[in-house]
Order: structure tokens, then sequence, then C-alpha cells
């Protein structure tokens, strides 16, 4: 049965825990929270990170002028780089790694 299947054939409301069940959080995981940016920009350790890994990004809270994110660089087994728009943004980051199927 196809996950799609699984979730049309539910009633009620379907939370993500109920789809990826429970997450792991922290260094070297596949969610986590950045330490604060600094001039817009901060470099994140993670082990997990591949070339092909889809990187989804949410910025928490306040801090400086806020700007758009992205990810500016990858280094494959070692890190990525995490980009404001604005250069006085220091805001942390929550991100989500993700591989692609193949």
């Amino acid at each position: 049965m196809s996950h799609v299947s699984s979730i049309n054939s539910l009633t009620g409301n379907v939370t993500a825990a109920d789809v990826l069940g429970s997450v792991p959080d922290g260094t070297d995981e596949r969610v986590g929270l950045s330490a604060a940016m600094v001039a817009g920009t901060i470099t994140v350790s993670n082990a997990l990170v591949t070339a092909n890994t889809r990187i989804f990004l949410t910025p928490q809270g306040t801090g400086g002028t806020a700007g758009s994110v992205s990810v500016s660089a990858r280094t494959p087994g070692a890190s990525f780089t995490i980009l404001s728009t604005s250069n006085t943004d220091t805001r942390t980051v929550a991100y989500m790694l993700v591989e692609p199927a193949e």
C-alpha cells in the first residue's frame, strides 16, 4: 500500500509525526537548529549532508534585520552554509535534511 493511499484512508487530523514518526534532532541528525547567524551567515556542521541533499530552512524568532535565507554552499560529509539577504540578520535557523529517492 502506498503512503498516499494510507493517508487518504485516514480520518481526523494527520500530523507530521503520523507520517514521519519521531525525527531526532541535533548534531549530525536530519533535523536541527543552527546557532545565531553572524553578519547574515552561518556554517552548520553536519556529516549527513551530500551533494544531493534537499535542505529545508525555517528562520526562528527575530534578530537583526530579517532577510530571506538560502543554502549558499555545501561540503558533502561535513557542512552547509546558510546565507541571509540581510547582512544584519542574526536569527537562528531550523533545518531539515532530506535525501531524494533514487
